[in-house]
């Protein structure tokens, strides 16, 4: 869980810092996850806000169904939407 928290923030943060260099000054998680969304660094939009939401939701959360649910979803979901902003990048740097 921790981990995911972690992977979370630093990707919003990095869409961040990468929206800044191009002229885009955006400060909180939902409008970076927009602006990387219309500038197409996002694909997954919907997975994004998504893990947005579920971030504040298990800072809050000790019950272990609910973490239990909460790990499917960061497999299933949430991991392909991070791994395509990670490929994203990658690609950048190799230009």
């Amino acid at each position: 869980m921790q981990a995911f928290e972690f992977t979370f923030e630093l990707g919003w943060k990095t869409i961040k810092d990468f929206l800044y260099l191009q002229g885009l000054n955006t400060n909180y998680p939902r409008e970076v996850i927009k602006e990387g969304f219309q500038t197409h660094i996002i694909e997954d939009g919907h997975a994004w806000i998504s893990m947005l939401e579920k971030r504040n939701e298990l800072s809050h959360t000790y019950n272990q169904a609910v973490a239990e649910q909460a790990v499917e979803t960061i497999k299933h979901q949430y991991y392909p939407a991070v791994e395509q902003v990670y490929l994203f990048f990658k690609g950048k740097i190799n230009e």
